[in-house]
């Protein structure tokens, strides 16, 4: 982790995706735009909640443990949302993992030094809202889909989803946990997407990439019709 100097970078980011639009009063929040490396942890699964951050560029991937210790993928954020809010509002330890996929930058928001100014800030806390009920609903919308559509099309969806993020498919194991799905399952998927060209084997072993979204299309036109 690397706190970046540079006010010129976090205004333009800001700017981007409109984040001061989210509080009464951005500039006085206390706040850092920070590099994360790829393979760095930001948060650590259980831990204490000490921020709230938004991810302005690169890949962070968030994971749950289960009682068993078992580790299950959640989801992979790319360039934009909130992270760290269901903690805050609930005031309880860290519920995933997030885990840098490629080099990343976010803005930081510590909580403790700005928790005055965020408990009292109503546009903030109408904005949290907005990212649970987001979130809630992306949930629902995958739950609907495991009963409603198949394994071809859920697979489908989800590699033309990601299509701007990487190439490279996860571990199948952690993929079919996603999907919900068993790995054998999946495996057969996998090895139909490439039979039919759409992926391919790498050298490295149980690794395989998109070789052409276009074929995707076919496999996504049911899918969508169910949402």
């Amino acid at each position: 982790m690397r706190e970046i100097r540079n006010e010129k970078r976090m205004d333009e980011y800001c700017k981007k995706y409109k984040i001061q639009s989210h509080f009464t009063d951005f500039k006085k929040l206390k706040k850092k735009l920070v590099e994360y490396k790829k393979g760095e942890i930001i948060e650590l699964y259980g831990g204490k909640p000490d921020k709230l951050f938004f991810l302005v560029s690169g890949m962070v991937r968030f994971t749950c443990t289960a009682y068993n210790f078992e580790e299950y993928f959640f989801f992979d954020a790319i360039n934009s949302g909130l992270f760290g809010e269901v903690e805050y509002i609930m005031n309880i330890p860290l519920i995933t993992q997030s885990e840098v996929l490629e080099d990343s930058e976010c803005i930081v928001i510590p909580i403790k030094e700005n928790k005055e100014l965020l408990d009292n800030d109503l546009i903030f806390q109408k904005f949290l809202g907005y990212v649970l009920a987001q979130k809630y609903n992306n949930l629902r919308n995958m739950y609907m889909n495991v009963e409603t559509t198949s394994l071809k099309q859920r697979l489908a969806q989800w590699l033309y989803d990601t299509r701007n993020s990487s190439e490279t498919l996860p571990n199948l194991n952690v993929l079919a946990k996603y999907l919900r799905c068993s790995y054998r399952h999946m495996l057969r998927e996998v090895k139909f997407f490439c039979e039919i060209g759409c992926l391919e084997r790498l050298n490295q072993k149980g690794k395989y990439r998109v070789k052409d979204y276009s074929i995707l299309e076919k496999y996504i036109g049911t899918y969508k019709s169910t949402q």
